[in-house]
């Protein structure tokens, strides 16, 4: 009897083992999505803005505006604040992903490829 305690004993602890890894995988691919998100936002806000339309006035406008769709739509998360700290994200690395358009469109002649995929730490969140 005391062997198929220790036997189940053993097997519950490798799968609480597999468990355990397998949420944390997926609490780090959420977050290494989210922030590829948040750089992906910040990128198209300042685009938008620079093209063409880089007065002040106009980036203050298309980012009240922008904020108060993504609340309705998508609740909490999305102020004014966030998305200038969105903007500074992919100013402060706008290398960090490797953005592929479809060949001979515009936005790839606007935007052509870098040579380099560097990406974050998946311990960013």
């Amino acid at each position: 009897m005391d062997n198929n305690l220790e036997k189940t004993e053993h097997i519950f602890k490798r799968v609480v083992n597999i468990l355990e890894q397998a949420r944390n995988n997926t609490v780090l691919a959420v977050n290494s999505n989210m922030v590829k998100a948040y750089w992906l936002i910040g990128r198209e806000i300042v685009l938008e803005i620079q093209d063409g339309k880089s007065r002040a006035a106009y980036g203050k406008e298309l980012i009240n505006s922008l904020s108060n769709q993504l609340s309705r739509k998508y609740g909490k998360g999305f102020s004014e604040t966030n998305l200038q700290l969105f903007r500074k994200f992919y100013l402060t690395y706008p290398t960090r992903y490797e953005i592929q358009y479809p060949v001979g469109t515009e936005l790839q002649k606007q935007y052509p490829l870098g040579s380099e995929f560097t990406g974050f730490a998946p311990q960013l969140s």
